[in-house]
């Protein structure tokens, strides 16, 4: 059985909207993140059969052995960034203040513990909709979060 996002990318392929204004409806109509609708669309346009065989292709091209292998690349890069490091330590500041915790965290926003983890390691960073609203979550004014993001 086809995916709600296998269905939407046939319909919208069918119609020459460039990948971009696609992965934008598909987002919208799914529900799911506009980056796993340009990955979608990119697999299928380059004759994969889904986003994993694109991504283990995409990775081996790259010379490393598997996807794992280049995402761990990417995330050790993204904490050499001091963006990365200061939103962190913001995040966990704010956090030992309130006396919570990253499962708290996690189910406030709608993620899993493990995406805070990465927040908090600095291996990952959330998206502007997400930063809102752990800026509303932890009560920390969403100028500050973009000072720590700037410096």
């Amino acid at each position: 059985m086809a995916s709600k996002l296998e269905i939407k990318a046939r319909e919208l392929d069918d119609q020459e909207t460039s990948t971009l204004d696609s992965a934008i409806k598909i987002s919208q109509k799914t529900g799911i993140n506009p980056g796993t609708a340009i990955m979608y669309i990119f697999a299928k346009r380059n004759g994969f059969g889904s986003r994993t065989e694109y991504n283990k292709h995409f990775a081996k091209r790259n010379g490393f052995g598997s996807y794992t292998e280049y995402r761990e690349h990417l995330a050790s890069e993204r904490q050499k960034l001091s963006e990365y490091k200061n939103l962190a330590k913001l995040i966990k500041d704010r956090l030992k203040e309130v006396g919570q915790n990253q499962s708290w965290l996690a189910s406030e926003i709608g993620v899993t513990r493990q995406c805070v983890s990465y927040y908090l390691q600095a291996k990952d960073f959330p998206g502007e909709e997400k930063l809102k609203t752990i800026s509303q979550v932890l009560n920390i004014p969403y100028g500050k979060i973009e000072e720590a993001m700037a410096s």
